[in-house]
């Protein structure tokens, strides 16, 4: 009764078991319980345990928070300059379009067709 409980407890509190409990004690598997020893298992979860706290104490989380930062403000700068760009080429075609006009303007032509081309091209 208590081993079903513990079962069950154990299912609920990891979603993954009723997916891979068929694979649990095949034979070569990565749920061979009789081809691996327990106190190997654990012998080596402390190992990687202790290598990962001698990593975390290099690792200084705040630089890596600051980092993470500015690269997203990077990011977000990259893209702003981006549209700065295509704005920029707008307005170039603006002044383009108007240096003409005041020219044909100038030359008495006022408003006619080659102006009227101009003003679609720089749309």
């Amino acid at each position: 009764m208590e081993n079903q409980f513990s079962q069950a407890k154990l299912a609920a509190d990891y979603p993954w078991i009723p997916s891979e409990e068929p694979l649990f004690g095949v034979k070569g598997g990565d749920y061979d319980w009789n081809a691996r020893s327990a106190e190997a298992a654990v012998a080596e979860l402390k190992e990687l345990a202790d290598a990962h706290d001698k990593q975390s104490k290099k690792v200084n989380k705040k630089v890596l928070a600051m980092f993470d930062k500015a690269e997203g403000e990077y990011q977000e700068l990259v893209a702003k300059r981006a549209i700065v760009e295509k704005d920029k080429e707008k307005i170039q075609q603006v002044r383009l379009m108007l240096f003409f006009l005041s020219r044909y303007h100038r030359a008495g032509k006022g408003w006619d067709e080659k102006s009227a081309h101009l003003e679609r091209w720089c749309r």
